[in-house]
């Protein structure tokens, strides 16, 4: 809306002198009638017959340019609503600010919220070379003080440090680059204290991650597409493409589980995968697209699970709702594409209606039964009210920084949160309890320890990843807020243990954990945990003490290729009153259960049956108990009305 600057450019200022040049259009031949262009002065056979000369005369011109930057000072937003007939608004009016005449880019931008507080965002931007657009430096400011934004330091073009700006304008160094490849690729990064990751390149595509013990590592071919992935763990994917670079295969697990993609064009237009498995049913998958490549429907194993259906605007019209029947969208007449209402298969309805209170956006939902709910928010986002069907509000109270600072409910007392510069949760308290105390490692922003209302507090400690590796309890500790005293750590009362040490499949995965008995003695029950090649958890084993003697309790888990559980044993060993259960399942080709089978004795089992429909829908269930059998049939649910009622 205004032109701030004018800069002029010459881009031609020199000047020629006049040239002049001579033509002949001739006749060749009577017949037929032929003519060609002829240089005056020039060798040509044969002769005209006759001729015409053309003088053409001409000059060049210097031009001179001017181009002139204007910038949007200012853009309003008016939102219109109609809502019972009446017209109500919300007006959003963005200003921005150009401080700097070596970047044609706002170095500030603001507006004033629902609630009549200004943000304001301010940003400086990093020069080098002809790189002038980066933001190097952002200020968020609410009504005049700093409460957040961000900071980078930049080598050579290239951010190198990554700070975050805190409540009152403070720096955190968040983030590191201490180095980039030639072709200006990272070498690693460090996130806080945590372990640096580095990084491998060849041809600025990653072939390796590296983070202490784990270690991730890629294969491309020579398209440059990804052709393999190892994870920390050891397990190895594979892809495979046609030759529109389109994925065509993967595969897993040495091969037990393999995928292929087939992709048709025309009528219709779809993608079959299907995914076969060594001791599983093979799946198959079919997604059917327009011609805009939008979805419309999609079968599982030839059963039709999910159907789209869009009107002339392109607005998603219908879509399943179970299986068979759908639920329909009806939208508002304007470009906004609001839904104003939901039909649902039974017939019954949703209805949303949008308007406006005060410059803060009110939506209105009337549920199946015409109770309405009111939700008001501010021109961020932010919930700023709700008022029930019984025409309760709910207040909602926010800090500067953005934080939930305060939720007023129809009733009873509020729920109150307390934040520190770095927007972590400090104290809450909640109606019905004391308050509770959190206190944070600066160094990583992990929960270092809470303080319940009871005085108990529970201190956290982590390993190098960032997992918990131990859990401390302390009781009847002294609280005083204000000197930030809350007792001391107390009793170690979990720990737990990661594969690391034992490698390969083991890594990053829990190998033990142990939890202190609360039988007022220093017993804990220790769990171990063992994994298959493909990082399922096949065994566990339990010690603890009762009374002063030992038991333990083991479990065996196996599983097919598609990860369905196919059977489980457990000994449970207590002297005289050891027992052992032994469980097997099976599934159907959808991986429902249908059968599940409670011990290994002949005659002496118990065995349940399910029979599901194409909605997933339970119908019969059976059970069979020393060659006894009930039935117990279930009626699903009414054609069209699926699970609502």
């Amino acid at each position: 809306e205004t032109a701030n600057s004018a800069t002029a450019v010459n881009l031609k200022a020199e000047s020629w002198q006049a040239q002049s040049s001579e033509t002949l259009l001739c006749q060749t031949s009577e017949n037929p009638l032929l003519f060609e262009w002829r240089v005056v002065g020039g060798q040509y056979s044969p002769s005209c017959l006759f001729s015409k000369r053309f003088k053409s005369k001409y000059k060049r011109k210097a031009f001179f340019f001017k181009q002139i930057w204007k910038y949007v000072s200012e853009k309003t937003t008016t939102d219109y609503f109609y809502e019972n007939g009446a017209q109500s608004t919300v007006v959003k009016r963005l200003s921005y600010v150009y401080g700097d005449q070596t970047v044609n880019l706002p170095t500030a931008q603001f507006f004033t919220n629902s609630d009549g507080v200004e943000h304001r965002l301010e940003t400086r931007y990093h020069k080098w070379l002809y790189i002038k657009g980066i933001p190097e430096e952002i200020t968020y400011k609410v009504g005049g003080a700093v409460v957040g934004g961000q900071l980078l330091t930049f080598q050579a073009g290239k951010p190198q440090n990554f700070y975050e700006k805190l409540l009152g304008g403070t720096t955190l160094l968040r983030g590191n680059i201490s180095a980039y490849t030639a072709s200006g690729s990272p070498e690693d990064f460090t996130w806080m204290a945590f372990p640096t990751d580095d990084f491998y390149w060849e041809n600025g595509l990653m072939t390796r991650r590296d983070k202490l013990d784990w270690h991730w590592q890629w294969q491309y071919d020579e398209r440059r597409l990804l052709t393999g992935a190892t994870d920390i763990d050891g397990q190895q994917l594979s892809f495979g493409y046609d030759a529109l670079d389109r994925l065509q295969t993967s595969s897993a697990r040495q091969g037990n589980i393999v995928a292929t993609y087939v992709y048709e064009y025309g009528t219709p237009n779809r993608i079959t995968q299907t995914t076969t498995y060594t001791d599983a049913p093979t799946q198959t998958v079919v997604q059917t697209f327009d011609g805009l490549g939008r979805p419309t429907n999609m079968r599982h194993n030839n059963v039709l699970k999910k159907e789209w259906i869009y009107d002339a605007y392109g607005r998603l019209e219908k879509e399943t709702y179970l299986p068979g029947n759908l639920m329909t969208y009806i939208y508002d007449d304007s470009p906004l594409t609001r839904v104003i209402q939901v039909i649902y298969p039974d017939n019954s309805e949703t209805e949303t209606r949008y308007g406006a209170q005060d410059n803060y956006y009110k939506t209105t939902v009337l549920d199946e039964k015409e109770n309405e709910t009111q939700t008001f928010t501010d021109l961020l986002g932010r919930t700023h009210k709700i008022i029930d069907a019984h025409g309760g509000q709910t207040l909602y109270t926010y800090d500067a920084s953005g934080n939930l600072e305060r939720v007023d409910p129809p009733t009873g007392l509020p729920y109150e949160y307390e934040y520190d510069v770095r927007n972590r949760v400090t104290s809450k308290d909640v109606p019905g309890a004391e308050t509770q105390y959190l206190r944070y490692y600066d160094q990583t922003d992990l929960l270092k320890f809470a303080v319940d209302g009871n005085r108990n507090r529970l201190d956290y400690a982590y390993d190098a990843y960032g997992r918990e590796q131990e859990v401390r309890l302390a009781t009847g500790v002294n609280i005083n807020p204000d000197q930030e005293q809350f007792g001391a750590p107390g009793d170690l009362i979990r720990d737990n243990t990661y594969g690391e040490a034992l490698g390969g499949i083991h890594v990053g995965k829990l190998t033990q954990s142990r939890a202190k008995m609360l039988d007022g003695t220093a017993n804990f029950v220790t769990n171990n945990y063992s994994y298959d090649p493909y990082g399922r958890m096949t065994s566990q084993l339990d010690n603890y003490t009762l009374g002063g003697v030992n038991f333990s309790d083991s479990w065996l888990f196996s599983f097919n290729h598609a990860d369905w559980q196919t059977a489980i044993a457990r000994k449970h060993n207590r002297g005289a009153q050891a027992l052992d259960v032994v469980a097997t399942m099976a599934h159907d080709n959808f991986g429902r259960e249908i059968m599940y089978i409670f011990g290994s004795v002949p005659g002496d089992a118990m065995a349940v049956t399910r029979t599901f429909n194409d909605r997933d829908e339970l119908i019969q269930k059976q059970y069979w108990v020393r060659g006894h059998t009930w039935k117990k049939p279930y009626s699903g649910t009414r054609p069209g009305v699926g699970l609502r009622r």
